[in-house]
């Protein structure tokens, strides 16, 4: 039976605004993608911690899904392509474009709202270079201490490198060729694309050619407010339904990877619901507050 996945590679041409080429390198070790929409100043951010690798040699892609006009003219101080796109087509399709344009074999994908790790491409690139495998997922520390990164236990899975699921796609890579075969990232899914990915890369090569490497590291928040982190949680939990519609089997595939770290889920599950209800309930009263001083200026205006 045919795959029904290899259709998602594709060209991008007819989704092409225009390509702006500010790097120097022709043959990179590996590629970075970033794919952006609506960043501004994060994207920056991002880009200047991508400039202080300790590593060099690789390329740096931007894929612009729109609003970042502001910081357009900021770009050209970076060692990018900057490729922007007619409208907003999402983070899959972004990655496939980002996959169709790499120069590498090695494309690691990294999100524009995160900070660079100093060696986070030597890490990917020495991971590819010394083990045999196809993909890698890192590690992320918030940026910030708050609540909602605490809650992240996909965040770190600790300091041992071990077959994992790609479940954070924001440092994750992969060997292009291999992308490719596989039909690249599903464009249906706007979360969980990364696992879903896994899946197929795994069922094809083997469940040891993914892996958690704990040496690649990044700092992003996963929400700053109770409303993201709940819009985060929501659109997962629709995407996860996709997902098993798209691949019964995916939770049996889930299950083959946890062992202690399941029953570690498990109970971080129950600590997840209790931190939730207490920022629920502080959430509300703060509201409740800050509606009370309002009415209270107003009555002193």
């Amino acid at each position: 039976m045919p795959d029904r996945h290899t259709g998602f590679m594709f060209s991008s041409l007819d989704k092409t605004v225009e390509i702006l080429d500010f790097s120097t390198k022709s043959a990179p070790q590996a590629t970075v993608v970033v794919v952006t929409y609506k960043r501004n100043q994060q994207l920056l951010e991002c880009l200047a911690s991508l400039a202080r690798q300790s590593y060099k040699d690789f390329e740096t892609i931007v894929i612009d899904n729109g609003k970042n006009e502001a910081v357009h003219a900021g770009l050209s101080k970076y060692n990018v392509r900057h490729i922007l796109l007619k409208k907003n087509y999402g983070l899959s399709i972004g990655r496939n474009i980002g996959i169709e344009y790499a120069r590498s074999d090695i494309v690691i994908f990294l999100d524009d709202d995160a900070v660079a790790g100093p060696n986070l491409v030597k890490s990917h690139v020495e991971a590819h270079q010394e083990l045999n495998i196809v993909g890698l997922r890192g590690k992320a520390i918030g940026k910030t201490r708050t609540i909602y990164n605490d809650l992240q236990q996909h965040y770190d899975l600790g300091e041992e490198i071990k077959p994992a699921v790609v479940n954070l796609g924001g440092n994750a890579s992969f060997k292009r060729d291999m992308l490719i075969e596989v039909g690249g990232f599903d464009p249906n899914f706007f979360g969980h694309e990364d696992l879903e990915l896994t899946y197929r890369l795994v069922n094809r090569y083997g469940k040891d050619k993914v892996i958690y490497y704990p040496k690649a590291v990044i700092y992003h928040d996963f929400a700053n407010s109770l409303k993201k982190h709940l819009k985060k949680h929501v659109r997962h939990s629709l995407m996860w339904d996709m997902l098993e519609e798209t691949h019964p089997h995916i939770s049996k595939f889930l299950m083959s990877y946890a062992s202690q770290a399941q029953k570690k889920s498990q109970r971080c599950g129950i600590i997840y619901k209790i931190k939730l209800r207490i920022i629920k309930s502080l959430e509300w009263r703060l509201e409740r507050i800050s509606r009370k001083l309002r009415s209270f200026r107003q009555r002193m205006a």
